[in-house]
């Protein structure tokens, strides 16, 4: 479901966002709770210049190795319990 939701969100407005960056796309972006990464992702390939960390409680992402490397490269998976 997840990943139908992003690509939902990608037809209703053309960006894997909502935001209207005045400036430009981020520079780097942090998503907490990323489940499967999916939109880490699809956001590494519609913003090439920005950094992404996907965290999360479980280790469920998709692996980076799978990935093209020049999308790879910019994406961080962390693990752990932000409320510890």
């Amino acid at each position: 479901m997840e990943a139908l939701d992003n690509r939902l969100a990608q037809h209703l407005r053309g960006s894997v966002s909502f935001v209207n960056f005045k400036d430009g796309p981020p520079e780097r972006t942090f998503d907490l709770g990323c489940g499967a990464g999916t939109w880490v992702i699809e956001a590494a390939k519609e913003w090439p210049e920005c950094t992404f960390v996907g965290f999360d409680l479980v280790n469920i992402q998709i692996p980076l190795r799978v990935l093209n490397p020049s999308v790879a490269e910019r994406i961080e998976w962390v693990h752990g319990n932000l409320c510890v």
